[in-house]
């Protein structure tokens, strides 16, 4: 999805606080006000923004777009957007000493110059604390995700199977068998889930079909089955290594995996090229903590040494 102008994107401010809090203390804090944050934006109260902005603020959209404190005040005080909803998702709150940064998806709905507009997008904000209080210094924002698939897919929760999370390998030649099939067969989600952190993400990169613009894909596993588990269903999706590097440290690796994927549907080659893989070993165990994939196509060949060996 393509936003023309896309929305202020809010941001979150924690008021002055005694020294001596507790980080719970500042968390708790920190979320409460987020939400009234969220209220002033969606009303274009850009008296309680100016409160809450560290006058040297940025904010960087998923576009590249920067807006100062000045860009956001101008924008509140014109009321060009007309917000009908301004509600996080998902919120996170993260203390480092003096400074907090907050996570969360971000749904927004209304109109902008008469235009309808809805959105769900991920952001990432820096606080810090001032003698006069947290002041929101820094943020930035992804492009809107995604249109979210009708089709949820309920997956059971299970323990993994030893052999499964026993190494590197055995871990990515798991996630490849789980999600391979022929055409009806039920992919095998309850166990793939059962690689992964929970808190695990997928990113890959795509073109824009309308702009050409290289735009960032970052479904969660729960995102990436809803959206692919119809396609793999019915045309018998596919996919197997051909050729693997892995790259370790301590209790982490990192996994180079080329990969072909073919359509029992048509029999033919689908999709080949290289998936990345995050890995850490913790509770005795392997977990997926991000896969990262991109095709092959006529700028970005597979390197010779993740090709079969002749």
């Amino acid at each position: 999805m393509k936003l023309t102008s896309l929305p202020i994107i809010p941001s979150l401010i924690l008021i002055a606080v005694s020294a001596g809090a507790a980080p719970a203390d500042d968390q708790k804090t920190v979320a409460d006000l987020d939400t009234q944050y969220q209220a002033a934006v969606k009303a274009n109260d850009a008296a309680t923004m100016d409160r809450i902005l560290a006058d040297d603020f940025i904010l960087v959209d998923g576009d590249g777009t920067v807006s100062t404190k000045m860009d956001m005040l101008n924008e509140a005080k014109g009321k060009r957007i007309s917000y009908e909803h301004q509600e996080e998702i998902e919120q996170r709150v993260r203390l480092f000493g003096n400074a907090a940064v907050v996570t969360a998806k971000l749904w927004g709905k209304g109109t902008n110059e008469g235009k309808s507009f809805e959105w769900i997008l991920w952001f990432s904000n820096t606080y810090v604390r001032t003698p006069q209080g947290w002041r929101y210094a820094f943020g930035q924002a992804s492009l809107p995700l995604p249109p979210a698939s009708e089709n949820h897919v309920k997956v059971e929760t299970i323990p993994p199977r030893p052999e499964d999370v026993n190494s590197p390998e055995a871990i990515v030649q798991t996630d490849y068998k789980c999600i391979s099939g022929g055409i009806g067969v039920a992919r095998q989600w309850a166990r793939d889930f059962s690689l992964y952190d929970p808190h695990a993400r997928s990113i890959v990169p795509y073109k824009d079909e309308k702009t050409g613009a290289l735009t960032i894909w970052n479904p969660t596993q729960q995102e990436y089955v809803d959206l692919a588990d119809a396609h793999m269903v019915r045309d018998g999706f596919s996919e197997h290594e051909v050729a693997h590097k892995i790259y370790r440290y301590g209790n982490v690796a990192t996994v180079f995996s080329s990969y072909e994927g073919t359509l029992a549907s048509t029999g033919k080659l689908y999709t080949r090229g290289v998936n990345i893989y995050q890995l850490y070993f913790a509770q005795n165990r392997w977990w997926i903590s991000s896969v990262s994939w991109d095709g092959e196509n006529f700028i970005n060949s597979i390197p010779p040494e993740l090709m079969p060996e002749r």
